[in-house]
């Protein structure tokens, strides 16, 4: 009987051990480490450099600001004011676990 109950569950235990996918995959920390322009204080369309430096797994960067133009994408753009005034410039970082984190960068333009 007990070699009976070992044969039907041997084929469970091989399923078992043979599963390529982890149950609990290890995770890296998502870091948002720095967000950083090149200048800060610009004439109306001038552009500077904005370097965001994160760390973690398949990230994504989204940037934000209510007015100006952005060119570029990834963890590095550029980023021009239209008009005078004190700008935020914000940088949401999202890992492929669906984590984010955030910082803000101001820029005056005269």
């Amino acid at each position: 009987m007990k070699k009976l109950a070992f044969l039907l569950l041997l084929p469970i235990l091989l399923i078992i051990a043979c599963d390529d996918n982890p149950i609990d995959p290890v995770q890296n920390e998502l870091k948002f480490i720095s967000l950083t322009a090149v200048d800060t204080v610009l004439a109306i369309d001038e552009f500077t450099t904005i370097n965001a430096v994160a760390e973690g797994d398949e990230l994504v960067y989204t940037w934000q600001c209510d007015l100006g133009t952005f060119i570029g994408s990834g963890n590095q753009v550029m980023w021009a004011g239209c008009h005078a005034d004190t700008f935020e410039i914000k940088c949401t970082v999202t890992d492929k676990y669906k984590k984010s984190k955030s910082k803000s960068v101001f820029c005056y333009v005269f």
